[in-house]
């Protein structure tokens, strides 16, 4: 009697203690890793990157962009930004593949993708904006192919073929001219808002990077790639400020020291620009962007724990010269209504 009891016993506990063995001994879970970005997908996103900041920094430079040569080299870029979002949108539906976003929770392989709920009023913004962008886009070429007439030689020649119920023109050069920089520009904004909206492989967990506190008040909360992007315009602008203010006081009619226009005595010309006014404009549509970025920086260091011990810590005091060089750019212009405008902008900003 005593061994079947010790050996129904022993058959107990071994049916007892084996399945928590078996569980005890199987291999850990280890936490899912963050989805891989395709090596080719990585490569056009690069290659984005690049030629928005040349845009950025070859626009203001190359004269304002008023030069044939120049207008096309901007709209070749902006071709070729299009097509690396072709590129990465095909990648996207082949592969399956959904890149790390702002405003969405981090993809994993499988799930479907979850919005917030004001994402849905922003899907539906966004589609009407690209919907609108294609009817102008349909608008102008319809017009370009429907001319009514056509300027050749100085002499303007009648097309009677027109269909008078469509979108025509009376100046078919000019109206083509017109289409393909505004396909240009649909390539550059929408490629600009598609990497934009990514986040950067430190940012996605791709990569391992420990945040130091110059990087805290680099970005200030900001994504990386956005805050990049305005680095390149803000010390870029500041360059042209001090070249176009060094030109004026020089007193030379050259553009850049290059260029001699055509029209227009020194008094005309600022920097690159041809007329003041345009260098007017664009510097002042620049340093409210330079003032949020470094009132962004600057609350963002505020709320550090300590205060940097040395000089460059905190890179956003660099922002400040820069901005009183931007500023001064409309008024030593001799532009009226630029230097104006500055003016009552930097009132409204200091109220």
């Amino acid at each position: 009697m005593a061994t079947p009891e010790l050996t129904g016993s022993s058959k107990g506990s071994d049916a007892a203690t084996g399945p928590a063995e078996q569980v005890s001994a199987g291999p850990p879970r280890e936490p899912e890793s963050p989805v891989q970005t395709p090596e080719l997908y990585a490569r056009f996103d690069r290659f984005s990157a690049v030629l928005i900041f040349l845009m950025v920094v070859f626009g203001p430079w190359a004269f304002g962009t008023t030069q044939p040569w120049a207008v096309w080299t901007m709209n070749c870029a902006g071709y070729a930004l299009g097509l690396l979002l072709v590129a990465k949108r095909c990648l996207r539906w082949r592969t399956g593949y959904r890149p790390p976003r702002w405003g969405e929770p981090v993809p994993r392989p499988g799930t479907p993708a979850i919005f917030r709920p004001h994402a849905r009023a922003a899907r539906w913004l966004t589609r009407s904006l690209g919907l609108l962008n294609l009817l102008i886009l349909a608008y102008t070429l319809a017009s370009a192919l429907n001319y009514r007439s056509q300027i050749t030689g100085g002499i303007q020649e009648f097309n009677e073929r027109f269909v008078r119920w469509l979108p025509f023109s009376y100046d078919a050069a000019s109206t083509w001219s017109a289409f393909w920089m505004y396909l240009g520009l649909t390539g550059c904004f929408w490629a600009t808002r598609d990497w934009l909206l990514g986040k950067a492989p430190t940012e996605s967990g791709e990569e391992d990077q420990s945040y130091t506190r110059f990087m805290v008040a680099q970005r200030a909360g900001l994504p990386e790639r956005l805050s990049n992007l305005l680095w390149v315009l803000c010390l870029n602008g500041t360059l042209l400020g001090v070249v176009s203010i060094l030109q004026r006081l020089d007193g030379t009619d050259k553009l850049l020291w290059l260029i001699l226009p055509r029209y227009g005595e020194a008094s005309f010309h600022f920097g690159p620009f041809t007329y003041r006014g345009n260098g007017a404009q664009y510097f002042n549509l620049l340093w409210p962007v330079t003032l949020a970025f470094w009132w962004t920086l600057f609350r963002a260091a505020q709320g550090l724990e300590r205060v940097p011990a040395r000089i460059g810590d905190n890179p956003h005091w660099v922002l400040l010269p820069c901005l009183l060089i931007q500023i001064a750019c409309p008024i030593i212009s001799s532009s009226h209504g630029g230097g104006v405008i500055a003016l009552g902008l930097v009132t409204g900003a200091l109220a």
